[in-house]
């Protein structure tokens, strides 16, 4: 808890200040909840994880200041998200690195599976293709893609945080994977 409590206290101005230890108190439990829900491997590391989404709060709170209560469940979802994935990606690493010096110290030899290997890379490229695609859309698109494919929400979610009709949801939906299909194939990353 102390990390947050620290970088509030970089922040200049009294307002900003109290505006966000106002979102800190009014979420704190809500992106914990999240993270103990969908990311049942980091419970450990939640309290940790909780602090640093809101030390992302204080970095970007000029996007924080004028938003909806929508927006900003929005923008903590994005935060707590990318945050809980980037720390699966480092314990993966470092879980590799380890298996990789054991191997060496004690002379084992583990077939690595270029195959697996090859998939892995290609998947992580598509990813960050379609990541692109979807930042070039408009706002409105952009916000509900990223809700569904990388916020794994429910029409009915997207429409509550976006204030958007059900149908127009699955509107936007149905029409922006379309959109990327259709760049994806263009582009020679899929073949149908």
């Amino acid at each position: 808890m102390m990390l947050f409590f620290a970088a509030l206290e970089t922040v200049e101005k009294p307002s900003e200040k109290k505006y966000v230890r106002s979102i800190y108190d009014r979420y704190a439990q809500h992106v914990k909840g999240i993270i103990v829900s969908k990311y049942s491997e980091l419970n450990d590391e939640a309290d940790d994880l909780v602090q640093l989404v809101f030390v992302d709060v204080i970095k970007y709170r000029k996007h924080f200041l004028s938003a909806s209560d929508n927006k900003i469940k929005y923008l903590l979802l994005l935060i707590t998200n990318h945050k809980c994935l980037d720390a699966l990606r480092k314990r993966q690493y470092e879980k590799s690195f380890i298996d990789s010096q054991s191997e060496q110290k004690f002379g084992g030899t583990k077939k690595i599976d270029d195959q697996s290997l090859l998939k892995k890379i290609e998947d992580d490229e598509i990813i960050e293709k379609i990541k692109g695609i979807i930042n070039s859309f408009s706002d409105k698109t952009r916000d509900v893609l990223m809700l569904k494919y990388f916020g794994e929400m429910k029409y009915r979610e997207i429409a509550e945080i976006t204030g958007l009709s059900e149908t127009n949801v699955g509107t936007i939906i149905q029409r922006g994977t379309e959109k990327i299909r259709i760049i994806l194939r263009e582009e020679g990353y899929i073949y149908e």
